[in-house]
């Protein structure tokens, strides 16, 4: 019988060494491992992993080697697992993922530019280019909340952190004013301890001005200031983002890729398909119907 396994959260660090040598993203998986943000984790073999999915808010992450069980799993999309409706994108850590992925399901490449940080380099004046009428404030539980009330497309802040609570605890941010309106804003999509990754946006009416910049070193200062190296990632085809990446001083590491279905689809979930029993030690065992 196909089988794989979901594991519980005091047992997820068995999946860690499958996503240590990832080559973006990577506070993404360490603050999972480390406790700050949740996911969930399906594996191969509950004890000893060498396959994982890590569904994280909703991007999806496939890491170690490609195995029939999880292959399937991916592909079938079961309802009863209550997590493929949250789905955006793939991200595979390595190129038989990839490839797996693009040969099971009618996926789109969308290509990913990855900005790193390196230590010791300059960071770009903020406090000399703030106009006037500016100014920068720190990004707390009330204005997150605010954020995705008015500015974000959808509850940004609360679907990357699961609650605001967790953004209070662990996450960060700030917002650019000009008077009393917000001109543009940047916040941790999630924090490690060695990293923190951006999510940045400008109002419409505020754009092209500069004040992202301007939010985007004010992070960067806090980052340095906390031991953190910021990380700023994008889709290829977001040539201001790219832009103000490099105006920032980041550097350009191998890029990656997203897979995503048209126009942002859902997967097709199938039903009565696979059924799941949990263990004593919490591991629940999710098995396919032959």
């Amino acid at each position: 019988m196909t089988t794989i396994y979901e594991l519980p959260r005091t047992h997820q660090q068995r999946a860690a060494t499958l996503y240590e040598n990832a080559f973006f993203d990577e506070p993404c998986y360490d603050s999972v491992f480390e406790g700050k943000q949740k996911a969930r984790i399906f594996v191969d073999d509950a004890d000893a992993p060498t396959s994982a999915l890590m569904c994280r808010a909703y991007e999806y992450f496939h890491a170690g080697a490609v195995t029939p069980a999880l292959r399937q799993f991916t592909q079938d999309a079961p309802q009863e697992a209550e997590v493929f409706a949250h789905f955006y994108g793939y991200a595979p850590l390595n190129t038989a993922w990839k490839e797996a992925l693009l040969n099971d399901l009618p996926l789109e490449i969308i290509g990913r530019c990855n900005f790193q940080w390196q230590p010791g380099t300059p960071v770009y004046d903020w406090r000399a280019k703030l106009p006037a009428d500016g100014r920068i404030v720190p990004v707390d539980r009330a204005l997150a909340e605010r954020l995705d009330r008015e500015c974000y497309p959808a509850p940004f802040v609360r679907m990357e952190w699961g609650s605001y609570e967790a953004y209070e605890q662990h996450g960060f941010g700030f917002a650019f004013f000009i008077g009393e309106a917000i001109a543009s804003t940047i916040t941790t999509v999630t924090v490690s301890n060695r990293h923190a990754l951006i999510s940045v946006a400008t109002e419409p009416p505020f754009r092209q001005r500069g004040f992202a910049t301007l939010v985007g070193a004010r992070f960067i200062d806090y980052c340095l200031e906390h031991g953190l190296l910021p990380i700023w990632d994008c889709d290829d085809f977001n040539t201001n983002s790219v832009a103000t990446a490099r105006k920032l001083g980041f550097v350009e590491a191998p890029r990656f890729v997203e897979l995503a279905l048209p126009n942002r689809a859902k997967p097709e979930q199938s039903q009565g398909v696979w059924s799941s029993e949990t263990r004593a030690d919490g591991v629940i065992a999710w098995r396919r119907r032959e």
